[in-house]
């Protein structure tokens, strides 16, 4: 949490409110130009090029308003069953 330094910089934990509800109160809360919303089992790749390649986009198309991503199941080893 020694990364959340600046005035809009906080963490949101609602342990027992659904994931939806806590997601709705975030973005009232938001005051940047962008949102971005993880869950605890995103895998996130291993170095920060997937957030700038994310901003590229919505600089080269400004009426994009939203970008999902995926999950990052092929980085992670798992056993099928």
């Amino acid at each position: 949490l020694t990364e959340l330094t600046g005035p809009n910089d906080f963490l949101l934990s609602s342990p027992n409110v659904h994931e939806i509800r806590a997601y709705n109160r975030l973005a009232r809360l938001a005051r940047g130009d962008f949102l971005l919303l993880l869950q605890g089992d995103h895998c996130l790749p291993p170095t920060p090029a997937w957030l700038r390649a994310g901003l590229s986009l919505f600089a080269a198309y400004p009426r994009l308003g939203l970008l999902g991503g995926q999950m990052g199941f092929d980085q992670v080893p798992f056993k099928k069953i």
